[in-house]
């Protein structure tokens, strides 16, 4: 094992042994993560995602391919949806789990003769997007599940898309059916996202839980391994590009970490925030403290595919 390798996981050691100290890990680990649980994760969560993230509209990270962040590098996705909206000539375009609406009103503002339209299942999240000042006449969005796109014609989009949201989904080859649905022939799907990186058997018992409890931070039972979510999608689709970025993820990460050690360099104001705050909030406190320590142990990556419907 290198230097750097070691001094990361004797790092990730003191960081869960902070997290023991502050909370019974077990309660953590043992919640049931479903549908009710998403959508009270994201309505607990409404003012910290504000407060803290980098940005209070987009709430992913950014792809930072300079290595420094900069407020562009949230723009990632929207740029590659950009490209294939010239590519294809695009009328069309869907976002699935559309958060706030950010990147779909972005685009709808750029391409007024273009139609966007944006799904979420949270309600907290889709009155962020409908309640925005000057909401463009192209940009249309409703609350929905991904799983069910019924309201949708076969073969009526060009271009969908999803940043850091298929994770969720419990069962991903019906998300990739409805896609396919709706998309027209030679339409791509566009997927950013996270995903397991070394499997258990690679790991120590350690990076095993410091994986575990990043993912339940995140509303998630577990991530999947990226060789896994792939083959299904190519059950469906032809790939026509893939990329990791995980590296490009870090400056994002460390900057949510950043609020996280600040506060655990006061132990007993952490103890008393673990016990008044709502446990949604604090687990994901538990993510930013984790994450990005988890992506440089390659615990997980991060990746940009793009699928073409043939």
């Amino acid at each position: 094992m290198s230097a750097v390798m070691e001094s990361l996981q004797s790092q990730l050691s003191r960081r869960l042994k902070a997290i023991n100290e502050l909370v019974d890990i077990n309660e953590i680990l043992n919640k049931h993560v479903d549908k009710s649980y998403i959508q009270k994760y994201y309505r607990i969560n409404k003012i910290p995602y504000s407060l803290f993230h980098v940005s209070p509209e987009y709430l992913h990270v950014g792809i930072s391919r300079k290595g420094v962040y900069q407020e562009d590098d949230l723009l990632d996705a929207v740029r590659l949806v950009e490209r294939y909206i010239g590519a294809l000539k695009a009328g069309k375009v869907l976002e699935l789990a559309c958060g706030r609406g950010a990147n779909s009103f972005f685009l709808a503002t750029r391409y007024p003769h273009i139609k966007f339209f944006g799904v979420d299942y949270s309600s907290t999240q889709i009155k962020f997007a409908q309640r925005k000042k000057n909401l463009p006449h192209n940009f249309f969005v409703e609350r929905s599940d991904f799983h069910n796109l019924h309201q949708y014609s076969d073969e009526s989009f060009d271009i969908v898309f999803i940043v850091e949201a298929l994770c969720h989904s419990y069962d991903k080859k019906v998300v990739f059916s409805e896609v396919k649905r709706i998309l027209r022939r030679n339409g791509v799907f566009i997927v950013y996202d996270g995903y397991r990186l070394r499997s258990e058997t690679e790991c120590a018992s350690e990076e095993k839980l410091a994986r575990r409890l990043a993912e339940r931070g995140m509303a998630l039972d577990e991530l999947d391994w990226y060789g896994n979510v792939i083959k299904q999608m190519q059950s469906f689709f032809v790939k026509e590009f893939d990329e990791d970025v995980s590296i490009y993820t870090i400056p994002t990460l460390e900057h949510l970490e950043a609020h996280a050690l600040r506060l655990m360099r006061f132990p007993i104001f952490a103890r008393l925030c673990f016990k008044l705050f709502p446990r949604e909030v604090m687990c994901n406190f538990i993510t930013a403290y984790l994450l990005s320590l988890g992506i440089k142990l390659k615990l997980f990556s991060y990746h940009i595919t793009v699928l073409k419907r043939t």
